[in-house]
C-alpha cells in the first residue's frame, strides 16, 4: 500500500532528476578559454559581420556565451559543465514498492569548473535531503596543448595543403585514450583528418557509425602528407 502523505522513491529521484535538469552549470566565456582562441584565429575567415564580433571578443564576449549556451548541445558543452542522466534502475517486482532508487549522472567537467563545483551545484539544484550525491568515478580534464610549437604548425600547414582551409584551436568535449599519455608529451592534438558534415556527427557511439570513402582517402593523404612535412 503506497502511502498517501510521503512520495514514493521514483517519484522522489524523477522530482531530483527533472530538477537538476532545469538547473544547468552556468556558462564560461573568458580569454582563457580555448574557444575564445578558436573565434579570434578565424574571424579573418568570417562574414564582415561576425568578424568585426570575433575580432572584439571583450566587447561582444556576452552575446557569444548566450548565443552558444542556446545554440545547439553541441555549441553549448563548449561553455559549461554537461549533464546527462545517463541510468536509472530500481524496483524488481511489478507488484513491490522498490526498497531503493539509483540514478547515474554523467557530467563532462568544463575547464573552468572542478568537481567540487559540479557536486555543489548538484545539491543546490535537487535540494533534498533524501537524496544521497556521491562521486563514482572521475577524470580530470587534459592539460592545454600549446598551439605556439612546431607541431602545431605542422599540423596547420598539412591541413591548409590537403583541405585548403585554416585550422583553429577547439575544446574537445569528449575524453580520449590520449590520457595515458599525458606525462610523455605536453603537446597532445586531439584531431582527425575526416571531413564530416554536421548531421554525421548524430552517428557517434550510434547505429551504422561511419565514415564515406572520400574522406577516409583524403585523411590517408593527410598523413601521408604530415609524415612528409615532419620528416623534411
Amino acid at each position: 500500500m503506497p502511502s498517501i502523505h510521503e512520495d514514493g522513491l521514483i517519484s522522489i529521484m524523477s522530482k531530483a532528476l527533472s530538477r537538476l535538469q532545469s538547473s544547468q552549470m552556468p556558462s564560461h566565456f573568458d580569454r582563457n578559454q580555448v574557444i575564445w582562441d578558436m573565434l579570434e584565429s578565424l574571424a579573418w575567415r568570417m562574414t564582415p559581420v561576425m568578424s568585426i564580433v570575433c575580432s572584439n571578443l571583450w566587447l561582444f564576449s556576452p552575446i557569444i556565451k548566450l548565443v552558444f549556451t542556446n545554440l545547439s548541445a553541441g555549441a553549448a558543452a563548449l561553455v559549461r559543465t554537461t549533464t546527462a542522466i545517463t541510468v536509472i534502475s530500481g524496483g524488481v517486482k511489478t507488484n513491490v514498492l522498490p526498497y531503493s532508487v539509483k540514478a547515474y549522472v554523467n557530467h563532462r567537467i568544463h575547464p573552468n569548473d572542478t568537481l567540487e563545483d559540479v557536486l555543489k551545484h548538484d545539491r543546490n539544484a535537487i535540494k533534498d535531503k533524501r537524496i544521497q550525491i556521491r562521486n563514482v568515478g572521475f577524470t580530470p580534464h587534459s592539460p592545454k596543448s600549446s598551439t605556439d610549437v612546431l607541431a602545431y604548425n605542422w599540423i596547420q600547414r598539412t591541413v591548409q595543403v590537403v583541405y585548403g582551409c585554416p585550422t583553429a584551436p577547439m575544446l574537445m568535449t569528449g575524453n580520449t585514450d590520449t590520457r595515458h599519455y599525458w606525462d610523455l608529451s605536453k603537446n597532445i592534438y586531439r584531431f582527425t583528418p575526416c571531413e564530416l558534415h554536421i548531421s554525421e556527427t548524430k552517428m557517434f557511439h550510434g547505429l551504422n557509425e561511419r565514415i564515406k570513402i572520400e574522406s577516409n582517402a583524403k585523411a590517408v593523404d593527410f598523413f601521408e602528407s604530415f609524415i612528409l612535412l615532419s620528416c623534411s
